[in-house]
């Protein structure tokens, strides 16, 4: 229970740094409950009142998130809840829908554990080392070097040997 809190938490907390435009315009995504496992498919969900709302969108294509993903054999690891991502759903559209409507109306079906828009999601805090030459390292980007440093600086305790033979 506590980690479903916390999880809660980070995840309204993070929503509150996007300003309402930081979502795809084209994307919903929601989670199907468990007990409802057997209405699902690799397509799409067979619930009369959810295709429902789905048709209100244009050239729509629902899809699993996670199509070869099976559920977890264990409720718990550790004494934490396991999740199950083989029950979440991806839906496309085009544009020209009001998806944030369509997910207000999909999170008041008792099928779903939860509807929301697909939201774009950037690192909060961007490193750029303090050498003079960084433009002149061509390779940088090439291996995401500065994506990788937003998430991991390195520990200076950790000792790399380099032999150029």
């Amino acid at each position: 229970m506590r980690n479903i809190l916390l999880t809660l938490v980070i995840f309204f907390n993070s929503i509150s740094l996007f300003s309402q435009s930081e979502f795809y315009k084209d994307r919903l995504i929601f989670k199907v409950k468990s007990e409802y496992r057997s209405l699902c498919s690799k397509n799409g969900v067979n619930h009369e009142k959810l295709n429902a709302i789905l048709n209100r969108l244009e050239n729509v294509n629902v899809s699993k998130m996670f199509p070869n993903h099976f559920p977890p054999r264990v409720k718990e690891i550790n004494g934490l809840p396991t999740v199950d991502i083989s029950l979440m759903y991806q839906v496309n559209c085009s544009e020209n829908n009001d998806i944030e409507q369509i997910a207000k109306l999909l999170n008041q079906l008792e099928i779903l554990e939860y509807a929301t828009v697909d939201h774009i999601v950037y690192p909060l805090i961007t490193y750029t080392p303090n050498d003079p030459n960084i433009t002149n390292q061509w390779h940088l980007p090439l291996i995401k070097a500065f994506e990788a440093w937003a998430i991991e600086k390195g520990d200076t305790n950790v000792v790399i040997g380099i032999t150029d033979t």
